[in-house]
């Protein structure tokens, strides 16, 4: 593992390489590139301060090709798409990675070819995901007629070997994205978000670029009440204990398991239902899908 030394926090974080992206990414590339960053106040896009033209500017190596090119063919990086997905593998002599896009896998070889498997980042360039790929993907326009904004989460179970799985769940989001509509049908992701104004900024961004209209079906996740807008209590029956949960338009007795605590039987709780919403809404795609073929 290796850090590369932050300036302006007092917090990193261990990161895979391979899960390396946006921001993070970039600021992992320029400290390898000798490029000093400096964070900017309305967003956690990375950028270097340009002396010559007394200005910043944005680097972005893992989306903008005039900066990450040049690394790509100083380092021998050789690039593939995979076939059938939308997927890309890079190779170096020492290292291979892959990514959404040609060049956030290159970045990756790249970092991973000098740092290692895993790298300490700035918890700071982790805070809000904020990746624009547009430029990238839509490689002719006239392919697509519209955007969407969609919800995400990671359906990713315990113990699942495939993996972090992200699809769309408008309902109850983690986060998320922004989708240009293929006119033949289907769409192609060209944005991650951590907040639904800033997959909105940049979907109205390219609905202005390209003429398109935009459908958000996203919906802002609801904050939870505070605990001082919510009333509990145990009560202990004769074979079964409860918790008795009380806001100011709900009211609910949830079921305390045997041999735990009441914390931690509701913690247990809590992530049961997420996962049984989980799998309902992976089936509800599917008939939802199924529904076009009828």
């Amino acid at each position: 593992m290796t850090t590369i030394t932050p300036e302006k926090t007092n917090e990193v974080r261990s990161i895979k390489t391979s899960e390396l992206t946006g921001a993070a990414l970039d600021w992992a590339v320029a400290g390898l590139e000798n490029i000093k960053l400096a964070p900017i106040d309305d967003g956690d896009m990375a950028v270097y301060y340009d002396d010559a033209n007394d200005e910043l500017q944005i680097y972005s190596p893992s989306t903008k090709l005039f900066t990450g090119g040049p690394i790509i063919d100083r380092a021998a990086i050789e690039t593939l798409k995979e076939a059938g997905i939308d997927n890309w593998v890079a190779v170096s002599e020492t290292k291979k990675e892959t990514g959404p896009t040609m060049l956030i896998a290159a970045m990756r070889c790249y970092v991973a070819s000098k740092l290692g498997d895993e790298v300490n980042v700035p918890v700071e360039l982790l805070a809000e995901l904020n990746d624009r790929y547009a430029d990238t993907i839509i490689s002719d326009a006239t392919a697509y007629d519209g955007l969407e904004i969609h919800g995400v989460r990671d359906f990713h179970f315990k113990n699942d070997d495939l993996g972090t799985s992200f699809e769309v769940d408008d309902a109850n989001p983690q986060s998320f994205a922004v989708y240009v509509h293929l006119k033949e049908g289907g769409v192609d992701c060209v944005g991650d978000f951590a907040r639904l104004s800033l997959a909105k900024a940049y979907a109205n961004e390219l609905a202005v670029k390209y003429g398109w209209p935009v459908k958000d079906f996203a919906k802002n996740p609801q904050s939870p009440p505070s605990a001082k807008d919510m009333e509990v209590r145990v009560l202990v029956g004769a074979q079964y204990a409860y918790a008795c949960i009380k806001t100011e338009k709900t009211t609910m007795d949830v079921r305390l398991e045997a041999g735990r605590s009441a914390s931690k039987s509701l913690i247990e709780s809590a992530q049961e239902m997420r996962d049984r919403a989980a799998q309902l809404t992976k089936r509800a795609a599917l008939i939802e899908a199924a529904s076009a073929l009828i």
